[in-house]
């Protein structure tokens, strides 16, 4: 029997790929989870984000974080910190400042 992939699959695929440094590879992967009409969840995101940070490739992680408010991922307390670490430290005010808002958006409309 063939085995489906679901999002978890997926999100242990985007975290190795990362972690790699085959940071294309991962993106390809969540825009095929996408394609597939998986989502990517919080830590599809989170991990990917986080290595983003560690491998200081923060065009992916803007990218990323663009993504989730795209598709409406809800950002986490952990997310949140990361983002805004990120994003202060490398001059992204208004990625900054969107998460903010979706931030606040969804903890009034929960």
């Amino acid at each position: 029997s063939r085995v489906v992939p679901n999002e978890a699959m997926y999100t242990v695929a985007v975290n190795s790929c990362i972690a790699d440094g085959e940071s294309s590879q991962a993106w390809q992967l969540i825009q095929e989870m996408h394609t597939r009409k998986l989502r990517p969840n919080i830590y599809t995101y989170n991990g990917a984000i986080k290595s983003c940070r560690k491998h200081d490739n923060m065009k992916l992680a803007i990218v990323l974080l663009n993504d989730m408010i795209r598709h409406n991922v809800a950002a986490n307390n952990y997310t949140r910190d990361l983002a805004l670490n990120l994003c202060s430290t490398k001059g992204q005010r208004n990625l900054v400042n969107r998460l903010l808002k979706e931030t606040v958006r969804s903890k009034y409309e929960a």
